[in-house]
């Protein structure tokens, strides 16, 4: 994912906020499925647990969120919405980490640059 996949997604984001939102526990498991995890969270993948986790406490966040929003005392700025943004743009981050840390894996050493004959 680059920075202007995360720009598009962020945007959806807001768009969904206004019109029709589909829940932080859809944000979590779209995200972790671009992620490359398993779109089953209950499988016996070695991240299941994690990801059992992240979508209940995801599922924790919008039930307390939707239930404030209709009291009328959800926060404008640190809300549901704000939580999504903040998971898309971290997984950003992870992806491009692990981007990166392929390719300086695959990359050759300076120690073989400096054998390699000319």
């Amino acid at each position: 994912m680059n920075l202007c996949d995360l720009c598009v997604k962020l945007q959806h984001l807001q768009q969904a906020w206004q019109s029709q939102w589909p829940g932080l526990e859809f944000v979590v498991k779209q995200t972790l499925e671009s992620m490359g995890l398993p779109p089953n969270l209950a499988t016996n993948h070695s991240n299941a647990p994690l990801t059992l986790c992240m979508a209940h406490l995801a599922q924790l966040i919008e039930s307390d969120g939707l239930h404030k929003e209709q009291l009328g005392k959800e926060p404008t700025y640190h809300n549901r919405l704000h939580m999504a943004q903040a998971f898309v743009s971290m997984s950003c981050l992870l992806m491009s980490q692990r981007y990166l840390a392929a390719d300086t894996a695959s990359a050759p050493t300076s120690e073989a640059l400096a054998h390699r004959e000319l």
